[in-house]
């Protein structure tokens, strides 16, 4: 053995006897212990681990089975060659959307604020004026970046104010929420989409969208304000109407009693709470320009 580095390098022989001082002169044998057990050991709890989260994991996904019997397994259409034998592109390119979409707003080229241009660079974010109508937004990330939130119809002005219903949904991108777009062309449901040529700031961009929208949606029809991108429809505004009508109430708030991925306080027990801690926090609806 060598002791910091120094003699000749060689070590003593492996199983050698040595006398160590400190056991009072006892023999000490050191054998040379194969890794084999500890690795299979530490194997073996590495795998039932993997397995249990799998498990746990697998049991909290939602089921899909109203989904794939609808609009076939999307979970599959992105491999080579999924359930339905296509890609998502070509699975896309099988459904069917409203060919028009009639813009409530000016372009968005017009509402956008080029900060070099107008040098103001240097503006602190509670600078910019909201859109009237919008003054319990202001000092909102959005405004840094628009003039006001965009709305379209899927319907003339003149149509839509004889709807019953209109879905009111907020997406950046129309071409980017097929399946709600295509489930409400199937259903035949009249919709009001803000926030297209937009880009996402956070969840008040969502709001300040409802509220644009219901701002220049016409008469007084039933209002759903559901998401766009993970959202569709499976059924006419007929029956929706008539199950509203069931529950005889003006207002019906739904939470997730299953979500993916699982976040407890989002889910089954405090979804109420987070209901209403949404509601506290900004869902107003309703103006009279002072923000009052």
């Amino acid at each position: 053995m060598t002791r910091g580095g120094s003699g000749s390098g060689t070590s003593a022989p492996e199983s050698a006897g040595l006398l160590n001082p400190a056991e009072g002169g006892r023999e000490v044998h050191v054998s040379n212990q194969s890794a084999l057990p500890i690795a299979v050991h530490l194997t073996s709890v590495a795998l039932f681990f993997t397995a249990a989260i799998a498990l746990l994991v697998t049991g909290a996904r939602p089921q899909s089975e109203v989904i794939s019997s609808v609009y076939g397994n999307l979970a599959n259409a992105d491999a080579e060659e999924g359930a339905l034998g296509k890609t998502s592109t070509e699975f896309e390119q099988t459904l069917s959307f409203d060919s028009n979409w009639y813009d409530q707003s000016r372009p968005v080229e017009d509402i956008k604020i080029d900060h070099e241009a107008l040098h103001i660079t240097e503006r602190d974010q509670g600078d910019f004026t909201p859109q009237a109508g919008f003054e319990k937004w202001r000092g909102a990330p959005y405004w840094m970046h628009f003039t006001q939130m965009p709305v379209a119809f899927n319907r003339a002005p003149e149509e839509l104010a004889k709807e019953k219903l209109v879905i009111v949904g907020h997406a950046t991108e129309r071409a980017s929420t097929p399946l709600f777009m295509a489930s409400i062309h199937k259903h035949g449901l009249a919709a009001a989409v803000s926030g297209e040529g937009t880009w996402w700031h956070n969840i008040e961009d969502k709001n300040m969208g409802l509220k644009a929208a219901m701002m220049k949606i016409p008469g007084d029809p039933v209002v759903i304000f559901s998401d766009a991108s993970d959202s569709m429809y499976t059924c006419g505004p007929e029956e929706i109407l008539s199950r509203f009508d069931a529950l005889g109430a003006d207002l019906v708030v739904g939470t997730e009693t299953q979500c993916w991925p699982p976040v407890a306080e989002q889910c089954v027990g405090a979804g109420a709470a987070a209901l209403q801690a949404g509601m506290d926090a900004g869902m107003e609806v309703r103006s009279d320009g002072e923000g009052k």
